[in-house]
């Protein structure tokens, strides 16, 4: 019986991913849990701080969510950034 795709699990499975490559480049990385906020992954660098909102293939990022994580990023005084990934690829947008 083929396994049934969950959306939720391959989401956080793309989110580790991403976490995995900034953290080669040197960024100290801190997943959110559950990932119900607007940011899924913290990374710090040198002083600089980004949030970042992780979206698998073709999912969406509404204008709301855009906003929300502008907002809180600017109170933390980080860089808001939208890190797509599909089919192995990293695409970084700073939102």
């Amino acid at each position: 019986m083929p396994r049934l795709k969950n959306p939720y699990r391959s989401g956080r499975r793309a989110e580790r991913i991403v976490a995995e490559r900034l953290s080669k480049k040197g960024w100290l990385i801190r997943l959110s849990k559950g990932s119900k906020g607007p940011w899924d992954i913290y990374a710090l660098k040198s002083g600089r701080k980004m949030l970042i909102q992780v979206k698998k293939g073709s999912s969406t990022f509404s204008r709301k969510e855009r906003r929300k994580l502008r907002r809180e990023a600017r109170k933390r005084g980080a860089i808001a950034a939208l890190a797509r990934y599909n089919r192995g690829k990293i695409i970084f947008r700073f939102v």
